[in-house]
């Protein structure tokens, strides 16, 4: 769209609809306009620079919306806004901070909260997206903060914290972090936390909580001074009345840990241990799990000798899935895998015995996350994972039992399926087979190390491509195996072409890799296809057959290339089938087969050259003229057969010039073919094409020439002849006019032409005939 076109748009469109959506009043509505405003300053090309230009008009429709009655609005309003000061940079500069946080600052002030709050976003956004700019006010702002951290409502507080959060960040970044150094306001802050904790009232230590939280997150090495006394503080009030309060210093717990993690160890780690444990019988499960998991990924080796009672909570957490007051099954899975990244080895014994229970949940992305976790991190347990996730991944994708090559058909594991609580798993329910499922599974087989352990998939499930296209390269080296490539070979006999042909691309994927397995089955593969291709009276089993033999030699060129002779005997008269498709499929497998065979095939070229021009000739069949150009560049490139084509067969570059013209609507794959082959071809003295041109003519007495054919003039008359010029030019002449795809120039060529015969008179009588 053109600047103007995009300027009319906003000015008689976008600025009056988003203007009625932000006073609309309606929630959703208003929701819709900022989402609107937010995609717009999204936007690049030619209607990036018309938002620019509206970027203060948009701001001064979100200011609608702070404050407003609904904290979304306000949520989503602020953010938008936040990025358009963004975005403005130095157009809106010094001025825009200078008015907007004077203007928040009066809001924190006042006594309506949702003003309050509105306050609190707008300068959060601010010390965000324009840090450079907001500095000046950084002190004031925290002087102000209390205000908002003592608030009755805990959504504010909240807000005010990461508005500190912010503003410490921008203290930090331009004081930079000395430890020797205690700077003022952070000295203020931690000060004013104190008497909050002195003062008492769940508000105000809640507040005073939050606030030396973001002194150990966003002061740098600040709170090393006042770490013990912090740290018991926070711990003094973990058995508080107030559930808030009591959530934030399980909260805090992981955050002590991970920033002096020798001195929690020292001082602190028993006591926080003792309390999350506490936790775990009482209704704060979830966040006590996490924050465990969190405190063992910070203190590592040192978690020994809490992990026999964390992992009976887990065991209990377990037992009781599904019931009332049960933990999340996500809070646990977190704990174990930071807990097994924790103590290693160590977990060994303890989580061996609850490894039946976790594989009762069925698979989750926690599940997986843990598993990957404990097999990484506990290798003696990675074989009895291995055994039991590749058990339940064979239950979801085929329906079955996993059951390794060569067991007994009677032996079956009913001791890892699911139990009946978890019947969704079991095959057969419609619920085991949602798409989710599904792709975890397929996510999980792929990504999930099973070194040692994949041994074959199930080539005979109904989603059996499904299941083969997820066996990338990363498992070529297992599936090398004797057994597994017994398996995929199998598959070639599948009623599924689709299932065939990507057999075929992985085994010769896995004839790199072990070729003495693979060649003896190999061989009768080829013999299996050709024979098809050869004897078949079905249509679509000689195209099918074709097309495999295309992508085996594609897949395994350096082993077929022994039998590149006596296929290519067999494929040249099927090259010629009636049926196009046969054929066009044929011709694409003789190019694979010139590609692998080389200057071996020599011998047959004039045979291929003689069936891809008369391929190239016949105009009845695109599929089988595309097949043939793609085979003329790979036997012509692979050898060695350049220049010579174009002496030998002077039709041929007329043929591939005739496709380049009239079809410029064709295809862009059908014209880059047709140009790669003339530049494989290579470029011909012309000299030569004639004088082959006038050889061929004399060795032809049946067939009638004219003085305008040029080869003939120039055999006779050479160059320094008048008559040589100008069979030349009636020659072009006449071809233009013979050529329908150039019937604009027609009237051109024919006053030419009128030219010539006026001016030279009886000299060119010789050519009325033509």
């Amino acid at each position: 769209m053109s600047s103007e076109g995009v300027s009319r748009l906003w000015n008689d469109h976008l600025n009056h609809r988003l203007f009625h959506l932000i006073h609309s009043n309606n929630v959703p509505e208003m929701l819709g306009g900022i989402a609107a405003i937010d995609t717009l300053l999204s936007v690049e090309g030619p209607e990036s620079p018309e938002a620019k230009k509206n970027l203060f008009r948009l701001y001064n429709y979100l200011k609608y919306c702070l404050p407003w009655n609904d904290m979304n609005v306000m949520i989503a309003a602020s953010k938008t806004l936040g990025r358009i000061a963004e975005i403005g940079g130095s157009a809106f500069g010094d001025h825009f901070v200078d008015y907007e946080v004077p203007r928040a600052l009066q809001l924190l002030s006042g006594d309506k909260e949702n003003g309050r709050y509105a306050a609190v976003l707008i300068l959060r956004e601010l010390a965000r997206h324009t840090p450079g700019h907001f500095y000046p006010y950084v002190t004031l702002v925290v002087e102000k903060i209390w205000i908002v951290l003592r608030d009755i409502k805990s959504v504010v507080r909240e807000g005010a914290s990461e508005l500190l959060a912010a503003c410490l960040d921008i203290v930090l970044k331009r004081e930079g972090d000395k430890e020797d150094v205690q700077l003022p306001i952070f000295n203020k802050l931690y000060h004013e936390a104190q008497i909050g904790f002195r003062t008492g009232g769940g508000d105000t230590v809640h507040g005073s909580l939050l606030a030396v939280r973001e002194l150990f997150t966003h002061a740098g090495s600040y709170m090393r001074h006042n770490f013990q006394e912090a740290a018991d503080t926070i711990l003094n009030y973990r058995d508080h009345k107030d559930l808030l309060i009591r959530r934030t210093v399980i909260y805090l717990i992981p955050t002590l840990a991970l920033y002096w993690t020798d001195a929690f160890t020292d001082k602190q780690l028993h006591k926080a241990m003792g309390h999350l444990l506490s936790q775990l019988k009482k209704n704060e499960k979830d966040l006590a799990f996490e924050a465990i998991g969190h405190v063992a990924s910070a203190v590592g080796s040192d978690m020994k000798v809490f992990l026999e009672p964390i992992m009976a909570n887990v065991k209990d957490a377990f037992t009781v899935r599904g019931k009332k007051g049960a933990p999340s099954e996500e809070a646990v899975f977190h704990c174990l895998a930071m807990l097994a990244e924790a103590v290693g080895p160590n977990l060994t014994k303890l989580l061996h015995d609850q490894l039946d229970l976790m594989f009762q949940c069925g698979l989750t992305e926690p599940f997986v996350t843990a598993l990957v976790s404990i097999s990484k991190h506990i290798p003696p347990l990675l074989k009895t994972i291995q055994e039991r996730l590749l058990d339940l991944l064979s239950l979801i994708l085929s329906g079955y039992n996993y059951k390794p090559l060569g067991a007994p058909a009677a032996v079956v594991r009913v001791d890892l399926a699911p139990t009946p609580r978890d019947a969704t798993l079991v095959p057969g329910t419609s619920a085991a087979k949602t798409p989710e499922l599904l792709t975890l599974a397929l996510n999980t087989l792929s990504s999930f190390d099973f070194t040692g352990s994949l041994s074959v998939v199930n080539v005979a499930s109904p989603r059996a491509h499904t299941v083969l296209s997820s066996l990338d390269r990363r498992f070529d080296r297992h599936l090398a195996q004797a057994e597994n490539v017994r398996s995929l070979f199998v598959a070639l006999n599948d009623e599924s072409y689709q299932n065939r042909d990507t057999a075929v691309l992985m085994i010769g994927r896995l004839a790199n890799y072990n070729p003495a397995c693979v060649m003896p089955s190999l061989r009768k593969a080829l013999i299996q296809l050709l024979t098809e291709l050869e004897y078949s009276t079905v249509l679509k089993s000689k195209e099918e057959s074709a097309k495999l033999l295309s992508s085996l030699i594609s897949a395994s060129q350096r082993l077929i290339k022994p039998y590149a002779l006596p296929m290519l005997k067999v494929l040249l008269p099927k090259a010629r089938d009636p049926a196009p498709l046969v054929a066009s499929n044929v011709l694409t497998c003789l190019g694979e087969l010139a590609l692998v065979g080389g200057k071996e095939i020599q011998d047959h070229v004039p045979q291929l050259m003689a069936l891809i021009i008369d391929t190239l000739q016949d105009p009845a069949s695109m599929g089988k003229r595309d097949a043939a150009l793609t085979t003329l560049g790979q036997l012509c490139s692979n050898t060695g057969y350049v220049i010579r084509p174009l002496l030998d067969y002077p039709q041929l570059l007329d043929l591939l010039g005739k496709i380049l013209k009239a079809e410029p609507k064709a295809p862009p794959t059908v014209r880059r073919e047709a140009l790669k082959a003339m530049g494989i071809l290579g470029a011909l003295d012309p000299y030569k094409r004639q004088t082959k041109v006038v050889d061929d003519a004399h060795s032809e007495p049946s067939r009638p020439t004219s003085v305008t054919d040029v080869a003939v003039a120039l055999n006779t008359t050479g160059p320094t002849s008048e008559e040589y010029y100008q069979a030349v030019v009636i020659n072009a002449l006449l071809k233009v006019l013979k050529d329908p795809s150039l019937i604009q120039s027609h009237h051109s060529v024919i006053e030419a032409i009128m030219a010539i015969f006026k001016t030279q008179g009886l000299k060119s009588i010789s050519f009325l005939p033509q």
